[in-house]
């Protein structure tokens, strides 16, 4: 039933398609820690792509809960939601490397991978909730929203804070020995 209905946006689903494949491919890359330290001119050409892709992504998503939508407000008000949190990491994560705050950069970016992990979670979770259970499809699908997004965005802030904790009581134990190393 939805497909037909995403096909009369032709544009809006390439963008989002196109850039969604892009955004995971290369944000899988820019956490793999070797890549980051030996590769670190690539990393930050990269790093570029992976934020100029991820807008129209965010964008389109939110375009097609609009013109779209398949439940409707259930889906428009987390799809809204988290849309305005990405494009906020994104502009966060910019705007922290330019300052060449890295830690807060970094933190920005996990934020941001979180989400869009999440919208794959999403595909998945409503998969395998469509075949093992009852629920009808208008009503799981609000649900894997917010059952892929909120826990990736917790486990990340509770890793985000859990790092910035040991970092700090490794600054303290041996202050400037941390320095030098680029941050993981």
């Amino acid at each position: 039933e939805q497909l037909h209905r995403l096909a009369e946006y032709p544009i809006n689903e390439l963008f989002h398609r196109l850039c969604g494949f892009t955004y995971m491919i290369i944000g899988g890359l820019q956490f793999t820690p070797a890549f980051r330290i030996r590769g670190w001119k690539l990393h930050r050409q990269l790093g570029k792509v992976f934020l100029l892709v991820s807008i129209p992504a965010g964008i389109s998503g939110m375009v097609w809960a609009t013109v779209s939508p398949f439940v409707g407000i259930e889906e428009i008000v987390p799809v809204y939601f988290f849309g305005i949190i990405f494009l906020y990491c994104i502009y966060q994560a910019y705007i922290q490397a330019r300052r060449r705050n890295i830690e807060a950069h970094q933190n920005w970016v996990l934020r941001l991978f979180s989400i869009g992990l999440g919208v794959s979670t999403n595909r998945i979770l409503f998969l395998i909730m469509v075949y093992l259970t009852p629920l009808d499809e208008r009503v799981i699908f609000p649900l894997t929203l917010w059952l892929s997004w909120v826990p990736h965005l917790l486990v990340v802030e509770w890793w985000i804070q859990a790092n910035t904790k040991k970092a700090s009581r490794r600054q303290q134990v041996t202050p400037g020995l941390y320095n030098n190393f680029p941050s993981v």
